[in-house]
């Protein structure tokens, strides 16, 4: 008599089924989808463009928007640089270099800063939110939506995408500023200080650094899940700020795995895509060069970190045309293919956040993966049409259905049988 042996899974299956890993995975499939592509690239393009237009007509000689980009663009390569090879320090490192560097451009210039940074978020805001929203709908729903339907969910909940970022920032400077002024009236009031009062104030500045301390790492590791919550459940930006940070603070061992999860395969990814883009740039030189000599004085060949190379010494171009219009045309055209390609690792940073928004909903609430928020539409005649599927209802939004009249049910039969 045969008897049937069941054995239990290994540590690797219980992990691989209970972390729903390949979810992690599926985002760089996603995020190759070129409306997602397009909206990133616009928003990489537009955030250049305002950059460029402040440092034109902003006083003075310096020129913030190029210290910025340079420093962005070194950071980031040494974050995707460092997960390539799979160093947790180095990704760290790279981070709080990055962090740094953006808070002493911000010290030295603030007011640019300020206006520059609301400017850029107003931007993102939209197409990051419309990308967000795809995202969740193919998630949850496998559905692909147009790039006008994002941008109206976007536009819809623009204020919510806004405003998420800015509570935690105006708290941590509300404890700050209120630290700031106890200290001084503290300082002031000897009486206070020498007395029993001053150890009680202290505790209570203890309790406000800690309090800082809470808000700022919540917010750098749920900052990515803020606008995945608005786009998933159609909530506003306060209850999207506390899904973050409570899904971050309950589960925090699966959001850092997950989030370098996520950083590491998509280093992978980047670098595959960066060969890609450096290869048909090469190609496209080299070819084009052989027939077209005046090439070289337009355009460098590209090297690996460093694909649009302006010539040093550039040789005077015979014609007109050629002199002004062909080499601005070249460089645009070129920027703009460097560009999509960053837009891929932009649409794969939201693509990945999503997912990882309903990884951890899973974990922390026990939600399904298809409860999603849809919003109703309303047909010609004015009345309600309800969704498809709906998840957790947001706020606004939201039309009353119409119920279908009832049908009477049909008479019974009074026919007789001709056999009887």
């Amino acid at each position: 008599m045969n008897q049937t042996q069941t054995s239990s899974p290994s540590l690797v299956d219980q992990l691989w089924s209970g972390w729903h890993f390949p979810r992690i995975f599926s985002a760089s499939r996603q995020a190759l989808n070129l409306t997602k592509i397009g909206l990133a690239t616009v928003a990489l393009v537009s955030t250049f463009v305002v950059g460029r237009i402040l440092d034109a007509l902003w006083p003075g000689t310096e020129k913030v928007f190029g210290e910025i980009a340079a420093h962005v663009t070194e950071s980031v390569n040494l974050v995707l640089g460092s997960a390539s090879h799979i160093s947790l320090s180095g990704v760290a490192a790279a981070l709080v270099k990055l962090v740094s560097g953006l808070w002493w451009i911000a010290h030295e210039h603030p007011l640019y800063c300020l206006v520059y940074g609301i400017v850029v978020l107003a931007i993102w805001s939209l197409l990051g939110g419309a990308i967000c929203r795809m995202s969740a709908m193919e998630f949850s729903r496998q559905e692909i939506i147009s790039w006008r339907q994002a941008l109206d969910y976007g536009w819809e909940k623009w204020i919510h995408y806004f405003l998420a970022p800015f509570i935690p920032v105006g708290i941590v400077l509300g404890i700050g500023l209120s630290l700031l002024v106890v200290s001084w009236i503290v300082g002031w009031t000897w009486w206070v200080a020498s007395s029993i009062w001053g150890g009680l104030i202290f505790i209570l500045a203890l309790a406000g650094g800690a309090g800082i301390a809470f808000l700022v790492v919540g917010g750098l590791f749920g900052f990515p899940l803020m606008w995945p919550a608005v786009s998933a459940e159609g909530m506003g930006c306060m209850d999207a700020l506390g899904r973050s940070y409570s899904y971050f603070y309950q589960r925090p061992e699966r959001a850092v795995f997950y989030g370098f999860l996520a950083v590491i395969y998509g280093a992978l990814v980047w670098v595959l895509v960066y060969l890609l883009l450096y290869l048909a740039l090469f190609a496209t030189h080299g070819f084009v060069s052989i027939g077209f000599s005046d090439l070289d004085k337009m355009w460098a060949a590209p090297r690996m970190g460093a694909l649009f190379v302006v010539p040093t010494a550039v040789a005077p171009l015979e014609g007109s045309l050629r002199s002004t219009v062909t080499p601005f045309a070249i460089k645009v055209w070129v920027n703009l293919v460097i560009a999509l390609a960053y837009g891929y690792l932009v649409s794969y940073f939201f693509t990945a956040s999503t997912n990882i928004y309903y990884l951890l909903r899973y974990h922390v609430d026990d939600t399904e993966f298809d409860d999603v928020y849809v919003m109703a539409s309303v047909d010609e005649s004015g009345a309600g049409v309800a969704p498809a599927s709906s998840g957790t209802a947001g706020e606004g939004g939201t039309v009353p259905f119409v119920s279908p009249p009832s049908v009477p049910p049909a008479a019974p039969s009074t026919s007789s049988d001709p056999s009887t």
